[in-house]
């Protein structure tokens, strides 16, 4: 998928006429729109949500991946239990110094004709919104204020 800039400011996607300040704008793939403004809603600044398919070989077989980076570093603690598969990350952007964290989903995902690819990643999504929706966007301000400050 085609990745866009989208401000999480006003809730459109940025184009070279945009006028909201650009550490507003987040990278994504249109399918993780709604996750960008969950997280967003919940006070977790992120940088890119993006979702990839790629096809392992010949056969039927597709890597899907789910990625999730934040603008900063962020404890594990404060989303409490990933559901499924997703996993948390920490990776650095200047040789050690600044850390930096995100989460991640990787299935190897097998097509049967049952579902497509797209509506599996799709599936992946909705259930991981879900997730987001039971989080208090108030608890986990108050959770960042109290770490952070």
């Amino acid at each position: 998928m085609k990745c866009i800039f989208y401000c999480v400011k006003c809730h459109k996607i940025a184009t070279a006429r945009h006028k909201c300040n650009p550490l507003s704008y987040v990278s994504i793939t249109r399918n993780m729109r709604n996750c960008v403004d969950t997280m967003n809603d919940l006070g977790l600044e992120l940088m890119s949500a993006v979702s990839y398919v790629e096809n392992v070989d010949t056969s039927f077989l597709h890597k899907l991946e789910l990625e999730l980076e934040f603008r900063y570093e962020y404890n594990e603690a404060i989303l409490q239990a990933m559901p499924d598969g997703w996993n948390w990350y920490k990776f650095s952007v200047k040789d050690g110094e600044v850390w930096l964290s995100g989460l991640r989903y990787t299935e190897n995902y097998l097509w049967t004709g049952a579902e497509t690819v797209t509506d599996r990643v799709n599936l992946i999504i909705k259930k991981f919104e879900r997730y987001l929706s039971y989080r208090d966007p108030q608890a986990v301000k108050s959770i960042l204020t109290l770490m952070y400050s």
